[in-house]
């Protein structure tokens, strides 16, 4: 009996167990069906132990790929477009020109939540600059945190310039015209929880103007 895996048309990568898997395609878990899909059994002269030694090392390999599945999808919403596409996409929907990427902000953005990482509390840092939060007790994403502030959206009442019924703040943030450079950060508390930080520059918010 012989191990035959049959390789489909993804990227490879080989394992130092000497099987090489498709991995990398735009669906890592697609690529592991694949893998596991073309795993075939033949009857052949080859020993007991051969067998169980190839089966182990596929064993390994599939482990692996999944290992990578699930790394891959935990960054995989919180990178600086990840964020900007959060922000552009609620900006757009009320006439907003999208923001951009600023690295000194988010740098501002990192050093400050650094320091929160003991306590965990959501505690402005009085900065420079507009600033939104948001906690987690688990490891919120960065679009989640976005979405959240998004969420508010209801409670602006545009005629009076006012929350109406909730907070708002966070959104009017979020839209502020004139806020064109953002920074954003996220770190994982002591205590397992998360706390993510986007910064804004210029400052929104400003008392008797208006978002848009």
């Amino acid at each position: 009996m012989r191990v035959v895996v049959s390789v489909f048309s993804c990227h490879f990568i080989s394992f130092a167990v000497g099987v090489s898997i498709p991995c990398f395609s735009l669906d890592l878990f697609g690529c592991l069906a694949s893998l596991l899909c073309s795993v075939c059994v033949l009857k052949d002269d080859v020993d007991e132990q051969r067998i169980n030694m190839e089966m182990s090392k596929i064993a390994l390999a599939i482990i692996s790929l999944i290992s990578l599945a699930i790394v891959h999808q935990s960054h995989a919403q919180d990178s600086p477009q990840d964020f900007l596409n959060a922000h552009n996409t609620a900006r757009a929907s009320v006439g907003v020109g999208p923001m951009i990427w600023d690295n000194t902000v988010a740098a501002f953005a990192r050093s400050y939540i650094n320091g929160l990482r003991h306590s965990c509390r959501l505690v402005h840092s009085g900065g420079p600059y507009g600033e939104n939060l948001a906690w987690g007790s688990a490891n919120l994403a960065g679009t989640a945190a976005v979405k959240m502030w998004v969420g508010e959206r209801p409670y602006y009442d545009y005629k009076s310039n006012s929350c109406v019924g909730g907070q708002c703040l966070h959104y009017t943030q979020v839209v502020w015209r004139k806020s064109v450079r953002l920074g954003c950060a996220k770190v994982r508390c002591d205590n397992g929880g998360t706390i993510i930080s986007c910064n804004y520059d210029p400052r929104g918010n400003i008392r008797g103007q208006r978002p848009y």
